[in-house]
């Protein structure tokens, strides 16, 4: 018994790439709908309807495409490029990875580079953690 997809799509005509044309109004036309597509219960339905190369094909696609955003986040946490290997030597797609939580010793930083903190690439434990130092060094000043 296959299962059913439902897609649902609009054509923006304002979309550089779009093949919609305007009305001989001038007014944008809207193309949409909700339709189906048929897909095995599992992969060996998926490959017997679909075949076995396109269903590894389309595997393949999906996997580079996973393991390129894991490498980006990696490479942006100045890993190195073995250890970014090593992660994928037993990364299985779909999973998670690890988050990269930076430390910050705020009694070795200068004014300015506290004050360049960037909060929005910390983890809320290290926003926490932050917070609790910046209340404690505050007590300490003020006693």
């Amino acid at each position: 018994m296959p299962n059913q997809l439902s897609i649902s799509v609009t054509a923006n005509p304002n979309d550089s790439k779009s093949r919609l044309k305007k009305s001989w109004v001038g007014e944008p036309l809207q193309r949409k709908g909700t339709f189906t597509v048929s897909i095995g219960e599992n992969i060996a339905e998926d490959i017997k309807v679909f075949g076995e190369s396109l269903v590894h094909n389309r595997f393949a696609a999906q996997v580079t495409i996973d393991a390129a955003a894991v490498v980006r986040g990696f490479l942006e946490d100045n890993k190195s490029p073995q250890e970014i290997q090593t992660f994928l030597d037993t990364w299985k797609p779909g999973t998670s990875t690890p988050r990269i939580t930076k430390v910050i010793d705020l009694k070795s930083m200068s004014v300015e580079a506290i004050k360049g903190l960037d909060l929005a690439t910390m983890s809320v434990e290290a926003i926490q953690a932050f917070r609790e130092k910046v209340s404690q060094a505050l007590k300490a000043k003020q006693a």
